[in-house]
């Protein structure tokens, strides 16, 4: 163990093991736990018993409350927790739930979060998210402030599936999405790996693939060629329940069965909606932009947006301020042609300037009417851009610019209990040959 790892507070172990008690409380049925009034066995293991012979002992005491914490690998334990930075030999096979109080990397490097949903649909790529710190150095360390780069690896049953390289420098943090892609139906492990030179911190955790038919709703609430296209290339699609409703004219509709009327009556729908598609955001009310935010806030909705042009005063919608308040961003407007009109090409994210990277597989769009905030959120995860010059480079300033930007074009970012997505390709729809675009494809 390196002299930054032995310093550790104890104050920090502590906290640190309370947060593992009611971790592991939390994986087994209360029910169940009061019925047989038989505490669950934990698995306490370390790669180093001497050097972390303290923190074992800490750890051992906070959970004796509410499970039967064991020192070393025992067989048939309902979970493990890994006391160290370093990885046991015994751990290599295991399956079961399994946490980390890490003693810290070569570079005090550690998992704060890591959000793995418990059942993950097959033929869906989905984002996996981890939250990984960087300790400052206590005071008595001559340790002078540096730039660590570590390896973060996602791996499912053993196999590697993605794999990021981090830079933090001291006392920060980051977000990082690892994209994951079930091989099958059927119960996997799930493998992140924090691996910081000689050192690997490991968390794992079983999740279930299984075959999922999306419900899919799309609402106009008035003709839009984009949206249009875009419920064309998911009816397509044996994965998508897709209903729908555009409203033509006042008071007149075209409906499929069981698609809701409007934006509020989407919330008297049993079930809800997986996702909820809005074409023509320009011609929301008021009162449609309270229900969107109840569907993504209380009802855990997805919505997506897809405006098709920009109204007077650079925004999507005049009526209703605050359908552009729901995206956080200010300030539209258009991005310049290109030379003799050419369409711009809209191509997966990639880390650029503060941007996260993309979470998409592959994606190859084209547009000549592109819009653009000239502030974006900090919390949002880019899923393709285009390149432009003289644009906002961080999202924070119209004044930081340089002379090739990728701007976001499709993106995303969290909103309560539901996840809000917008593309603003406004004429994307125009450029679906096959040969040039995976229009079908992304959507």
């Amino acid at each position: 163990m390196n002299s930054a790892r032995a310093t550790t507070p104890r104050a920090e172990w502590i906290a640190r093991s309370i947060a593992i008690a009611i971790i592991v409380a939390g994986i087994v049925d209360p029910a169940i736990t009061i019925a047989r009034r038989v505490k669950p066995v934990v698995s306490l293991v370390t790669a180093d018993s001497l050097g972390n012979a303290a923190a074992l002992r800490t750890v051992q005491q906070r959970l004796a409350d509410q499970t039967t914490p064991v020192i070393g690998h025992v067989p048939g334990a309902a979970a493990q927790v890994v006391v160290g930075s370093r990885l046991p030999p015994a751990m290599t096979r295991e399956t079961i739930p399994s946490f980390v109080v890490s003693t810290g990397t070569t570079h005090r490097l550690h998992f704060e979060a890591l959000d793995i949903p418990d059942v993950i649909p097959l033929d869906v790529r989905t984002s996996i998210s981890a939250r990984i710190a960087r300790e400052p150095f206590p005071p008595s360390s001559r340790r002078v402030a540096d730039t660590a780069k570590a390896l973060l690896e996602l791996r499912e049953d053993g196999i590697l599936l993605d794999r990021r390289v981090l830079s933090l420098i001291v006392g920060t943090r980051t977000r990082q999405p690892l994209t994951y892609a079930p091989s099958r139906a059927g119960a996997h492990t799930i493998d992140v790996r924090l691996i910081d030179g000689q050192d690997t911190v490991r968390w794992t955790r079983p999740v279930l693939a299984r075959e999922q038919r999306w419900n899919v709703l799309v609402f106009d609430p008035r003709p839009s060629w984009l949206s249009t296209f875009v419920r064309r290339a998911l009816e397509q699609d044996t994965r998508f329940d897709v209903r729908s409703h555009i409203v033509t004219s006042t008071n007149i509709g075209r409906a499929t069965a069981r698609a809701a009327p409007s934006i509020p009556a989407v919330e008297r729908l049993s079930p809800l909606p997986d996702v909820l598609i809005v074409g023509a955001p320009d011609a929301l009310t008021s009162t449609d932009a309270a229900a969107l935010e109840r569907l993504l806030d209380t009802h855990g909705v997805s919505v997506v947006l897809l405006p098709d042009h920009l109204v007077s005063g650079a925004g999507l919608n005049a009526r209703a301020p605050a359908i552009d308040a729901l995206l956080g961003a200010q300030g539209w407007h258009l991005l310049p042609p290109t030379r003799a009109d050419a369409p711009r090409r809209i191509s997966r994210g990639a880390p650029v300037g503060d941007f996260a990277g993309s979470t998409a597989d592959s994606i190859q769009l084209l547009a000549t009417s592109i819009g653009a905030p000239r502030t974006w959120p900090d919390d949002i995860e880019i899923v393709a851009t285009t390149i432009t010059t003289g644009t906002p480079r961080s999202g924070r300033s119209a004044a930081d610019t340089t002379a090739d930007t990728a701007v976001p074009v499709v993106w995303r970012r969290a909103r309560g209990r539901g996840e809000l997505l917008v593309s603003s390709a406004f004429d994307a729809w125009r450029f679906r040959d096959a040969q040039r675009s995976t229009f079908d494809a992304t959507w």
